[in-house]
């Protein structure tokens, strides 16, 4: 089997631009991979970079997945410490990769991971806070979304409601002191919604500087908050560094550190500063 061309996607669907890539084969085989740029801006770089791959991949055999992978990151120049695009473009062609594979073994592509390890997945709510300003508003927002079922609820307390439906999150890292207070006033309203047994996580999309966010989780930390999302830029590692040291919530991050070569280096240093 050869992968014999590609068809690449790009779509708006209201605030969202998705990318997908499909491969097709000399066998009739097809996979589908999402390239995974659909927020903020990005998509048609992400679509241009990865029909440039494309042409560097065709005539190759699509079951040889680490390898393809391999000569994507090592021989088109820029992968090497690249960022977003490019292995946005890779991603989304390694998924493609495996949706083949699966598809001509006729298996899952779990299996090829190792098997499945649960049956039963949990998800949290995310998105309902959108249009909410108010601590009123973010508090029978919630209440709303746990009626619906959702047992864990992740909102964004430092964001401002757009006319369009989507937020705007801080910027110049900084606040004042009725930001910071409505930020808190907000959580607040949620837990006294929600009460003691759901869980509510909170996204700081790294807007603040270190001292400052540092400043914020420890006053939100009454909450009992299951984690703290992206406290610092995902690749400022001395502001994760120093905010895991400070606090007792969890920290989440990863959500736009790409590849497993920069993922190990933050995980390194994460650890490190964990340990101390």
């Amino acid at each position: 089997m050869k992968i014999a061309g590609a068809k690449i996607f790009a779509v708006n669907i209201g605030s969202l631009h998705p990318v997908l890539v499909e491969l097709s084969t000399d066998e009739g085989v097809t996979g589908i991979g999402d390239v995974a740029v659909a927020y903020g801006v990005g998509a048609n770089a992400a679509a241009g970079m990865t029909k440039d791959l494309v042409q560097t991949i065709l005539g190759c055999d699509p079951f040889r997945i680490e390898e393809i992978w391999t000569e994507m990151y090592d021989h088109s120049f820029w992968a090497k410490g690249g960022g977003t695009i490019i292995f946005a473009g890779m991603s989304g062609i390694e998924q493609a990769l495996w949706d083949i594979k699966g598809k001509a073994c006729k298996l899952p592509v779990y299996e090829f991971l190792g098997g499945k390890m649960r049956e039963k997945v949990r998800l949290y709510a995310n998105g309902w806070s959108y249009k909410c300003n108010t601590p009123d508003e973010y508090g029978k927002a919630a209440e709303r979304t746990v009626a619906d079922g959702y047992t864990a609820l992740k909102c964004y307390p430092l964001a401002t409601p757009c006319t369009d439906g989507r937020i705007k999150h801080v910027s110049r890292r900084a606040i004042d002191r009725m930001l910071a207070d409505l930020a808190v006033e907000r959580v607040r309203a949620v837990r006294q919604a929600v009460g003691p047994n759901i869980d509510i996580m909170v996204d700081l999309s790294g807007g603040l500087t270190t001292d400052e966010t540092i400043r914020l989780c420890r006053r939100l930390e009454e909450f009992d908050l299951l984690f703290i999302e992206e406290p610092a830029d995902p690749f400022d590692i001395p502001a994760l560094s120093a905010i895991c040291g400070r606090l007792d919530t969890s920290v989440a991050v990863g959500e736009r550190v790409y590849s497993r070569h920069i993922g190990a280096q933050a995980e390194d240093v994460l650890r490190a500063a964990i340990d101390r």
